[in-house]
């Protein structure tokens, strides 16, 4: 058991052996609590502490995700021992992804589009590290961790080249075969690095990703005796796919080169042919941030397997004819049906679900009737892939105002409408502007005549709610740069419509469709919005990666002026949603456990504790909190106002991944990692 202290608080720290993450040569790292984790070292310095204290004073500026050091830990004796940082939970190593067996085994609904999405974020943090005067160094696959929804976040920060502008504390370590051909062979201990090396390792990275792993120096070798090591290759620029002459050629069980996009395929030529002879012209991480957007836009889906996703310039699926040189192995398999588990109802009636199971998929959802967008709370849908051909990953789910009507969004078809009382489809309708258009956020207007949705790849459109017909493109000048928005609300007359991009709220005046106002907060992540119940004042929840902490900014919706601004003091912050009077807000996130906080006052009233959530939904009325127990499968729903448990929901025998109130309150939809949907019928609470 060691006793720390944290330097800027004088708080006991207790971290016990049996909470250890893991370790390495230089400390090891322990959990503390679901927020955040301490690394401990074995040999402090004073060397160290400047370092620390350089990183803690100047996080980097942009929103990406770091496990960046936040405070230090000082032993009884007050000498500095190690440092706070950021938890990354619900992650696993980048090579778990890239590499198809272990993808298949872990996360078999993680397709080409998120490794293009991974390669994206990856490509943002280290453009956040430079643009705020860092080095990486050591960039390779074990210090890259991806979440399911291919968010990235990059830890070993300490090992990182930081310059406090008296010393430059260098990164002593690194993988030859992630480092540039310049520093091969050279004492990392004693060598400068630019962000120029960093780049090299990004580009390795980067091809890795989005070529099952390949490495781009990789080949079969032509010459004689044996075959070189990687880091003799790189030495003397033998990039096999390129336009020189190299005594290699691709390996016949790599994916074709031709797979990739041909304007990254420009870019990885530039990193490692032009980049081999001038350092300088290898591209910077913005430059691929920019390809790698085309290049997920550009993907097209597979008419044989919805899970097969390739680049628009191939006439045929190259993951099709992968599977057959591999003798049916198939990178990225069908999901087969799964029969639904029997399970207690607690006396609750539940419906019969029909065997019409899938491997559960995934939906952001948008709430309506002024309750907001209920942040990165996921929702699922089961639906038989053998009656409903190409019905693949969910991206969007929304209730009509009328509970009737299910709207579900995806990349592998055209957003589809359903009944949400028979389950069954009503109609399909394309965006005629794009072929391959998905809802990566979607909302009903409080009168049910339009549709709002945001793709993740393009402005927010509006629709009509009864067909799907396209009726017009909201574009802004981000939209126009290449920003697009994620999350997407109407206010409650239905007036205002909300889209967020980043760290900024653009309230669009519906009627007239024409931008009223732009909500600049601090660079940061907007993880949720809601409006209050009256419409007059917009709440936004900001998330810093760097620190880990949230904060509220409460807007007034007609002026367009920031109200008030309100640290939480607590991890993100991914929903939000307002009583029905308006005078208590409701928040839930990361950190593991719901908020009622006192509008007026920003007192917080109740906090419902650590409740090991995984996910969870709050009801229409406000009264009422479900929430997915990722201890015990169950569900669990909560009363707000006395903060107990009303009841519990058995079922799934596996994690719980979604969970939504239709919004009359009457239902609550539930899917699970066992590849099922239940309907729960609820009665109201006393």
């Amino acid at each position: 058991m060691h006793q720390l202290k944290r330097q800027s608080t004088g708080k006991t720290i207790a971290l016990d052996s049996a909470d250890r993450l893991g370790g390495g040569g230089e400390g090891h790292v322990f959990a503390l609590g679901k927020n955040l984790a301490a690394k401990v070292y074995r040999q402090p310095s004073a060397a160290y502490t400047r370092k620390l204290g350089a990183m803690i004073a100047n996080p980097p500026a942009g929103p990406a995700a770091i496990a960046w050091p936040v405070d230090l830990l000082v032993d009884p004796e007050s000498r500095v021992v190690g440092f706070l940082m950021p938890r990354a939970c619900g992650v696993r190593p980048v090579f778990h992804y890239y590499n198809p067996g272990s993808r298949i085994l872990h996360s078999p609904g993680f397709d080409y589009r998120r490794l293009h999405r991974t390669a994206y974020h990856l490509a943002a943090a280290v453009a956040s590290l430079h643009e705020s005067g860092y080095v990486i160094g050591d960039l390779n696959e074990s210090n890259i961790l991806v979440s399911e929804a291919g968010l990235v976040t990059l830890v070993d920060a300490d090992s990182f080249q930081v310059n406090d502008r008296e010393t430059v504390h260098l990164c002593r370590v690194g993988k030859p075969e992630f480092t540039p051909p310049e520093l091969q062979g050279k004492n990392f201990a004693e060598v400068e690095r630019t962000p120029a090396q960093d780049r090299f390792g990004l580009g390795v990275l980067l091809f890795q990703i989005l070529m099952e792993g390949t490495h781009p120096f990789a080949g079969v070798y032509q010459g004689s005796g044996d075959p070189p090591a990687l880091e003799q290759r790189i030495a003397l620029g033998h990039f096999p796919h390129g336009s020189g002459q190299t005594p290699y050629r691709p390996s016949p069980i790599a994916p074709p080169y031709t797979l990739l996009d041909p304007r990254l395929r420009e870019l990885f030529e530039r990193c490692f042919e032009a980049g081999h002879r001038d350092p300088s012209l290898r591209p910077d991480a913005q430059t691929w941030k920019l390809a790698l957007q085309k290049a997920e836009a550009a993907l097209i889906v597979c008419g044989h397997n919805n899970q097969h996703r390739y680049g628009a310039h191939l006439q045929a699926c190259p993951w099709c004819e992968r599977r057959q040189l591999l003798g049916g192995r198939d990178p990225f398999p069908l999901k087969f049906a799964a029969q639904v588990p029997l399970f207690d109802r607690l006396g609750l009636r539940l419906p019969p679900i029909p065997k019409k199971v899938l491997a559960t998929v995934t939906a952001a959802f948008v709430g309506v009737s002024g309750l907001g967008w209920l942040g990165f709370s996921q929702l699922g849908i089961t639906v038989d892939a053998r009656s409903v051909p190409g019905f693949g990953t969910v991206d969007a789910l929304a209730f009509s105002p009328d509970s009737k009507t299910l709207v579900v969004g995806q990349a592998d078809t055209a957003t589809q409408f359903w009944s949400a009382e028979t389950l069954k489809r009503i109609d399909s309708t394309a965006d005629p502007r794009r072929s391959n258009f998905f809802s990566l956020s979607a909302s009903f207007s409080p009168d049910g005549r339009l549709l709002a949705t945001v793709d993740g790849n393009a402005p927010a459109s509006l629709r009509d709610a009864k067909t799907g017909v396209f009726g017009h493109r909201l574009e802004d000048h981000f939209s126009k740069d290449g920003y697009f928005p994620y999350l997407v609300t109407f206010s409650p007359n239905g007036q205002l419509l909300a889209t967020v991009t980043y760290n900024i709220v653009s309230l669009w005046n519906v009627e007239q469709r024409k931008l009223a106002h732009l909500l600049e907060g601090p660079v940061s992540d907007i993880l949720a919005v809601a409006f209050s119940p009256d419409g007059q004042t917009l709440v936004s929840s900001h998330y810093h990666r760097s620190n880990a902490k949230s904060l509220l900014i409460f807007w007034n919706v007609k002026t367009g002026k920031r109200l008030r601004t309100q640290d939480l003091g607590i991890e993100s912050v991914t929903s939000l949603a307002f009583s029905a009077d308006g005078r208590t807000l409701l928040s839930g996130g990361g950190h593991g456990s719901i908020g009622s906080w006192d509008v007026a006052t920003g007192q917080l009233r109740r906090s419902m504790g650590q409740l090991g959530l995984k996910r969870f939904a709050f009801s229409p009325d406000g009264r009422s909190v479900a929430v997915g127990d990722s201890t015990s499968n169950r569900i669990k729903l909560w009363d707000v106002r006395s903060g107990t448990v009303t009841r519990f929901l058995l079922g799934h025998d596996r994690p719980i991944n979604a969970l939504s109130f239709s919004p009359d309150g009457k239902t609550l939809a539930s899917a699970g990692e066992d590849g099922t949907v239940k309907l729960w019928p609820l009665t109201p609470l006393p």
